[in-house]
């Protein structure tokens, strides 16, 4: 209930606007796992097009 405003904000979610007036975020993912998990995270970045 608290968060509908924040929802709202969203454009895909408000219905004021598309996908592509939100295609080009700039978006920061900081990932925490353990060190054998490393490679298999780098290259789930880089399947969805991430920057390492």
């Amino acid at each position: 209930m608290e968060l509908r405003s924040l929802y709202a904000a969203d454009p895909n979610v408000s219905g004021m606007g598309g996908f592509s007036e939100v295609a080009d975020a700039n978006i920061l993912v900081s990932v925490a796992a353990e060190r054998e998990d490393e490679d298999t995270c780098k290259k789930i970045i880089q399947l969805y097009d991430g920057e390492l």
